[in-house]
């Protein structure tokens, strides 16, 4: 079987188009974590949280006591969530939570967010996190501690 002209054609069309793939491809060892990392993230568009109005803030500055709750395993203890701050749609402070199987833990707001609906995200360095929502001078809400979750329900003083 002989090849005509245009079956060569053809051939290097093919090949031609394969080689254009392959540039675009992976190079030889594979792609770096960050590059990895770049091309899987897809781009966020910024968003602005609204600040808390200059009313509230003070309001929510102060020492609020009450208790944690494990789910499911009826283990709890007090709990104290200390905002000394509001910078915008942040707090400031620390939270310290006694009796747990950790022992008694104190630890400064790492991240946080006052969201467009008053409640109040907290997150500390040893990824505890908790969402809590004002209701009058408490703040009531879920916590997630390692393999943990329960309710978090304090007053303020």
């Amino acid at each position: 079987m002989s090849m005509t002209s245009l079956d060569l054609i053809k051939r290097i069309t093919l090949a031609a188009a394969v080689a254009g793939l392959a540039a675009c491809a992976t190079p030889p060892g594979g792609a770096t974590p960050e590059q990895a990392a770049e091309t899987a993230q897809p781009a966020a568009a910024p968003v602005e949280a609204a600040p808390v109005p200059a009313a509230v803030q003070p309001a929510l500055v102060g020492n609020y006591v009450g208790k944690w709750i494990v789910d499911g395993l009826g283990q709890s203890g007090k709990a104290e969530l200390k905002i000394t701050g509001v910078d915008g749609n942040k707090i400031t402070g620390e939270a310290t939570w006694f009796d747990t199987p950790f022992g008694d833990l104190t630890e400064p707001i790492e991240k946080s967010e006052i969201k467009a609906d008053g409640s109040i995200y907290v997150h500390h360095a040893n990824n505890a996190e908790y969402l809590l929502k004002p209701q009058g001078k408490r703040l009531v809400g879920n916590f997630k501690y390692e393999v943990y979750t329960g309710t978090l329900d304090v007053d303020k003083q």
